[in-house]
């Protein structure tokens, strides 16, 4: 098959399982993605390394799978950068040193930048290495596939061989509860939350904002930074909110929330203060 500039672009293999069931020749100068449920394995110590699992010859619940011995590498490894959501109008997250095969499944290694050089990639890191997230998406041009004949994977496709041109680490299938569940833990979630604003944003779609917003809110209604946050996205997408019609923050939750914090800074205040009580009375 042939490359040239004209290249078609598929977000999933679904969308070019359509495109190739209609087409009369086998679809030339795609580009196509597929995302995984993935193994993460942590380095030791202060390791800024992760190991990856991509990919694997399963076949997936769509009944398509992906050749582990057809993949071709070459071109990754001259600049093998670790995407976020494909997302080549981003920093890149890390670099991959380390691509290859072992037994059935296609690895990698993924080193992130130095912590602090980049206050998202930090967040995607910690949220990989303590389990809020889980998943991967490798980017490919099918260079040979067919349709399998199994009879229990009608329409499934078998990817025999396929270059890979950049592997991403992704949010799917994190959701508003894992976010918070990660702040909860420390994590500093907001660059990760701000990403998915924009993407809603750039789609015109007020409605999932509002339904992203509301998820964050009812995982946890007492953390005053979501709240903020959601507060700004809702009103960014024109829903009235504290106090008016329609109202997702009531001005009395919000209130009532800032007492208990107030009084939650004031007694740890006083705590300190009868420790240095007892300290100098010793």
């Amino acid at each position: 098959m042939s490359k040239s500039d004209d290249v078609r672009l598929y977000g999933s293999v679904e969308e070019f399982r359509q495109a190739a069931r209609n087409a009369k020749e086998p679809v030339a100068d795609a580009r196509v993605r597929a995302s995984f449920d993935t193994e993460v394995k942590a380095g030791e110590g202060d390791s800024r390394t992760l190991m990856f699992t991509i990919s694997s010859a399963s076949v997936d619940r769509m009944g398509d799978s992906i050749a582990v011995s057809g993949w071709k590498m070459d071109a990754y490894r001259k600049n093998p950068v670790v995407l976020w959501a494909h997302d080549a109008t981003l920093l890149p997250l890390a670099k991959a040193p380390k691509v290859w095969v072992e037994g059935e499944k296609l690895k990698a290694d993924a080193e992130f930048t130095p912590i602090g050089m980049a206050r998202f990639n930090d967040t995607v890191f910690d949220m990989y290495k303590q389990g809020f997230l889980s998943a991967t998406s490798v980017g490919f041009i099918p260079l040979k596939y067919a349709f399998t004949d199994d009879p229990q994977r009608r329409y499934g496709i078998d990817f025999l061989e396929q270059e890979l041109l950049e592997f991403s680490c992704v949010p799917i299938p994190a959701n508003s509860d894992a976010l918070i569940e990660g702040r909860a833990a420390g994590i500093d979630i907001l660059p990760v939350l701000d990403w998915a604003e924009d993407q809603i944003k750039r789609c015109g779609d007020n409605a999932r904002i509002i339904k992203l917003a509301e998820g964050v809110l009812g995982s946890n209604g007492e953390d005053l930074v979501a709240i903020s946050w959601a507060e700004r996205i809702i009103t960014a997408a024109g829903k009235k909110i504290a106090g008016r019609d329609e109202a997702v923050v009531s001005t009395q939750r919000l209130e009532a929330i800032e007492r208990a914090a107030k009084n939650k800074r004031l007694a740890e205040k006083r705590a300190r203060e009868l420790d240095a009580i007892r300290i100098r009375s010793v």
